[in-house]
């Protein structure tokens, strides 16, 4: 099993990919914040890719309501690692 840091946490989220331009401002905006990605061989409902995410807990806070428009009741009802 894979051993995570003490203050970093994993989160599946399915996203919208294939807009090389878009794509590119997404994955600086992760490198910025210090979220690491990888693309899963998964499909989300919507039949977008799931990516699994990799942070610390702000980061991945802020992510999630930036970039995908949570508030943080969904966060924490969807995602409660997070907040563990």
């Amino acid at each position: 099993m894979e051993e995570q840091s003490l203050n970093k946490v994993r989160v599946k989220v399915e996203t919208v990919l294939g807009e090389e331009n878009m794509d590119s401002l997404f994955f600086s905006y992760l490198d910025e914040y210090s979220i690491e990605h990888k693309i899963t061989e998964d499909v989300g409902e919507s039949g977008f890719p799931m990516v699994e995410y990799t942070g610390g807990p702000v980061a991945l806070t802020n992510m999630l309501m930036e970039k995908f428009g949570m508030d943080k009741q969904d966060i924490n009802q969807i995602y409660p690692e997070i907040n563990e």
